[in-house]
């Protein structure tokens, strides 16, 4: 996974070296709100907060179209909360990724320094590490306290491929405030049951950016 990575990196930056005027590339940073989906549900998910950093590059393709790949580190998980007799159990999974985006995306110039765009793709990511942190409290016995484990493992794949939907708005053409959506389409569950339980990813982000 991470040669494929690599490789496409490499391939992008082939690509736009051809017509360097067109080219840009910058940085980004910015918070999400992540989220497991189970088919079919057997717990009562909630999102949770993380975070993404990473840098993109960018290629005009025409006036209005472009093309974009990124680079990104990023959080994803869920949680879950549940009180039964006045004992409480909160779950979190934090896993975190190294993604890649391509999107192909149209701006529209609203002025000469204010643009909004839309753009869509694919993405790749690729498992680093992460937790699973249980806490339990209020049963007055030894079950009380906080346990941890890995997410990954055998019968969770580190893969995660989907599609990413893109809004925003560009400043001066340096500025760039974006939200993303991406829709994991691989099911993360590799266990035995993995053909009757699926689980996959999905994550809203509000990014900041700046092109250089």
């Amino acid at each position: 996974m991470k040669k494929f990575i690599f490789v496409a990196l490499i391939a992008l930056g082939f690509a736009f070296s051809a017509n360097a005027q067109k080219v840009g590339f910058g940085v980004q940073l910015g918070g999400n709100l992540s989220g497991i989906s189970e088919d079919p549900e057997t717990a009562d998910l909630s999102t949770k907060l993380g975070f993404q950093l990473g840098g993109f590059i960018d290629y005009s393709l025409t006036k209005d179209f472009f093309l974009k790949g990124g680079l990104l580190f990023i959080t994803k998980g869920a949680s879950y909360e549940e009180t039964n007799s006045g004992a409480k159990v909160s779950l979190t999974m934090n896993p975190m990724y190294i993604q890649v985006p391509i999107v192909i995306g149209y701006g529209f110039n609203v002025s000469d320094n204010f643009k909004i765009y839309a753009n869509v793709g694919p993405y790749i990511a690729y498992g680093l590490g992460g937790k699973v942190t249980t806490e339990i409290s209020g049963t007055g016995t030894v079950l009380d306290g906080e346990t941890s484990a890995d997410f990954f493992t055998d019968d969770v794949s580190k893969f995660d491929f989907g599609a990413r939907l893109g809004l925003g708005i560009e400043l001066n053409k340096k500025i760039i405030i974006g939200f993303d959506y991406d829709l994991g389409l691989l099911n993360m569950n590799t266990g035995d049951n993995s053909d009757d339980y699926s689980v996959k990813n999905y994550t809203m982000g509000l990014t900041l950016g700046y092109r250089f």
